[in-house]
């Protein structure tokens, strides 16, 4: 499902999400990004990365994690995900905290 910002009043799309045999990354409107998952069998993305390389030619990672058995987080860096553990919806309430 697409993300649509409504500043002004006019729909403005922030974020589109690519698709093969399921999603494999997301277009980015706003600096013409693209970033890949890289996903498990289960679905979990275990890293993001950036369509262009590094100068050096590795890749950008945007954000990885490593999971315990049943989703808890054993360690992540870079910035948060949209996406957790088995593909579900990863972002934090704002009022509650609760979410990964």
């Amino acid at each position: 499902m697409s993300v649509f910002d409504n500043g002004d009043g006019s729909l403005k799309l922030r974020e589109q999400p690519v698709y093969a045999a399921s999603r494999i990354g997301v277009y980015f409107k706003q600096g013409n990004n693209y970033q890949y998952e890289l996903s498990d069998y289960l679905g979990t993305v275990r890293a993001v990365i950036n369509r262009t390389k590094l100068s050096n030619g590795q890749a950008d990672v945007v954000y990885y994690v490593d999971y315990y058995p049943y989703g808890q987080v054993l360690r992540s860096a870079g910035t948060g995900w949209r996406y957790g553990y088995q593909g579900q919806y990863a972002e934090k309430d704002g009022e509650s905290a609760c979410g990964s």
